[in-house]
């Protein structure tokens, strides 16, 4: 046995690289290792019951002599009776199209084909020839030019793709072996001149630095390969703690993030590193060839500053704003800034750009509220004018001799920038200031007594609607968990799944319709590719109390034979619904199946069946609200709450 055939196998039995029935696509450019690959995967076709297809890019660079390594390829795969598909693009267009250089066009365009070929032939493995030698050129260079965190890994030896994985097995080999294997088979690759011309940096390395470290040791690509796992596995563990910490102290949009600065600063400093890695990668979507070490230490200093505000400008438009204890990274170029300027009379109500509204009346007072001013009727120039903050505005403050410029209340209550824009100034006609709302009240403000009447203005936050939510409250006995609860919750369960389904990419299930809310907020916190589809299974129907009889109303629409399941619920009850699916998915030859379930009710269970991941345990009691219903109803409450027996006692 050669020492390629023997170094291959046992790197692909350590490493699970094929497993018995692999459907597989192998990218084929005719040069010696692509060909050496194929054509041991071809020898090894029978024993692993492997299904075969080449894929080869003729990017147009070499005129005749690339179109013949096209037909170099296609005559191959034909004799060794392998499909196989071909594609030319002339990579030199696509440069000026797409205003990049050569290499990440030609990448670019390159794994498009594969991933299109993948998709449409149900491949879930893409193995590429690269070998130890480029392994430690790529290390080299990526060390040289700085590369930090998992780029100094080099070439990884499997990653996610399209709907699989990229694989490369030969990883473990050196190009001399790659040579003799295709000498001992009578192979005759294909050569790529351009291999040997030393204007390319990787050439200058493979031609001047591989030689000088062969000749220390010629075992070094050993070495460089398992320096590159040990770094990927070292990567792998921090990069899972930092986003614990991330998921405690961020919030995420799609252009934007903002992030808790005392929270971050509190992290130990190589997790505050790849904590700004995140960042970036989240916002310029895993590009950021833009970016540097400068950048990431420029941010780092930003956050440590002692200063309450301050800006960076980064690539692209990305802005780094710090203002107090929280730094927005946004794509946005400028501060929202909304003018707006309402009148407020007696018996009237105005809602506010900030989600807030103000109230109006006349009455008496019987106990002071915090979110309320009081004026006095002959003193108070109606109608009431509500608008934002102007240049020079100042105010005469309850309590303070002379006035001070509202400017400064903000930045003594460290209100960010962004928020001023927005935030309420309550005066009257005349133009006096009388109130800005949760940060301070005017002299013009009174306390009544009892029995004075008196124009009470009101501010509290906006519901939507309030009379449906308040007709709703009506038929709840008590709220069992919280909105902010339930959020909570959510986002540490979710933090549990992105670890567990790691580089698993699981097929989550949503049980209709009560599963809904959960499923959407769960999965939008789960850190890793899965794929989603959705089951209404019912035993229920309008009774409080599970029927047995299990009927399914929407199957799925994927196939679940080999995939990892996970299961999510609203509420595990009787159990009986969940039994029946877990039932159904084994027989369906499901790879794995998990289940993860908001609240657990224990003591209505019929079946024996207990979920993985548990939100909340609920006592005996019929729960409605986030997603839960009674006869299709209260499933919009944001909360849990304990339905009135009041409510379906009168439909029994």
């Amino acid at each position: 046995m050669l020492v390629f055939e023997k170094k291959l196998a046992d790197f692909v039995k350590r490493n699970n690289l094929l497993k018995y029935g692999d459907s597989l696509l192998v990218g084929v450019s005719g040069g010696p290792d692509s060909i050496a690959l194929l054509h041991y995967l071809h020898r090894k076709k029978t024993k692993y019951h492997l299904s075969i297809m080449a894929a080869h890019v003729d990017h147009m660079l070499r005129g005749n002599e690339s179109y013949n390594d096209l037909k170099f390829v296609q005559s191959l795969c034909k004799q060794w009776d392998i499909p196989c598909e071909t594609v030319r693009i002339n990579i030199q267009e696509k440069m000026v199209h797409e205003q990049k250089g050569f290499e990440e066009t030609a990448r670019i365009y390159r794994y498009q084909f594969f991933a299109d070929i993948m998709k449409r032939h149900h491949h879930h493995k893409l193995l590429l020839g690269h070998h130890g030698d480029d392994q430690i050129e790529t290390i080299l260079m990526r060390l040289t030019r700085g590369s930090t965190g998992k780029g100094r890994a080099g070439i990884p030896l499997t990653r996610p793709f399209a709907n699989g994985q990229i694989v490369r097995p030969l990883l473990c080999l050196t190009k001399q072996e790659i040579e003799e294997y295709c000498h001992f088979y009578g192979l005759q690759p294909r050569r790529d001149p351009s291999n040997q011309d030393q204007d390319y940096t990787r050439n200058r390395y493979r031609l001047n630095i591989l030689p000088f470290l062969k000749r220390e040791n010629q075992h070094v690509h050993e070495h460089f390969q398992r320096f590159s796992e040990e770094i990927t596995e070292d990567e792998d563990y921090l990069q899972e703690l930092t986003l614990l910490k991330m998921n405690k102290l961020w919030n995420k949009n799609e252009n934007e993030i903002t992030i808790e600065i005392p929270l971050f600063n509190a992290m130990p400093l190589p997790l505050q590193r790849r904590g700004i890695q995140l960042i970036l990668n989240y916002l310029y979507k895993e590009n950021l060839s833009n970016t540097t070490t400068h950048h990431t230490d420029a941010i780092r200093d930003l956050l440590a500053d002692q200063k309450p505000s301050g800006q960076l400008d980064l690539p692209l438009g990305l802005k780094v704003r710090r203002s107090y204890q929280k730094c927005i990274f946004s794509f946005k170029q400028e501060w929202p800034t909304h003018t707006y300027e309402l009148k407020l009379f007696k018996d009237n109500e105005k809602n506010l750009p900030n989600g807030y509204f103000m109230k109006l009346t006349e009455g008496k007072v019987y106990e002071l509220q915090d979110d309320e001013i009081y004026l006095q009727l002959d003193e108070a120039q109606l109608p009431l004018i509500i608008r934002n903050k102007r240049i020079g505005d100042r105010m005469r403050v309850k309590g303070l001799n002379g006035t001070k410029k509202v400017k400064d209340i903000f930045i003594d209550e460290k209100i960010p920038k962004d928020k001023r824009e927005d935030w309420p100034i309550v005066t009257d006609n005349k133009g006096k200031i009388l109130w800005i709302p949760n940060l301070k009240k005017s002299s013009f403000c009174f306390l009544p007594n009892p029995e004075q009447s008196c124009y009470i203005l009101q501010y509290s936050k906006q519901t939507t609607p309030r009379g449906q939510a308040f007709q709703m409250k009506q038929d709840i006995e008590k709220i069992l968990i919280s909105e902010e609860e339930i959020q909570k919750k959510t986002k540490e369960l979710a933090e549990e799944l992105t670890i567990e389904y790691k580089d698993r990419f699981p097929l989550a299930i949503g049980v209709l319709k009560g599963a809904t809310l959960f499923m959407s907020d769960l999965l939008k916190q789960v850190d890793t590719y899965l794929e989603m589809d959705f089951m209404d299974v019912s035993s229920y129907g309008k009774s409080m109390v599970s029927s047995g009889e299990v009927k399914i109303l929407k199957d799925l629409d994927t196939s679940v034979e080999g995939r990892d399941i996970l299961i999510i619920e609203d509420i595990i009850d009787s159990g009986l619904t969940l039994s029946y699916l877990v039932e159904l998915f084994r027989y369906r030859k499901a790879k794995s199946i998990k289940i993860v379930t908001l609240l657990d009710k224990p003591s209505g269970r019929k079946a024996n069946i207990e979920a993985d991941y548990v939100g909340f345990e609920v006592p005996d009691a019929f729960v409605v609200g986030y997603g839960l219903d009674y006869a299709e109803r209260y499933r919009n409450l944001p909360y849990i709450g304990v339905l009135k027996p009041s409510v379906y006692n009168k439909d029994e």
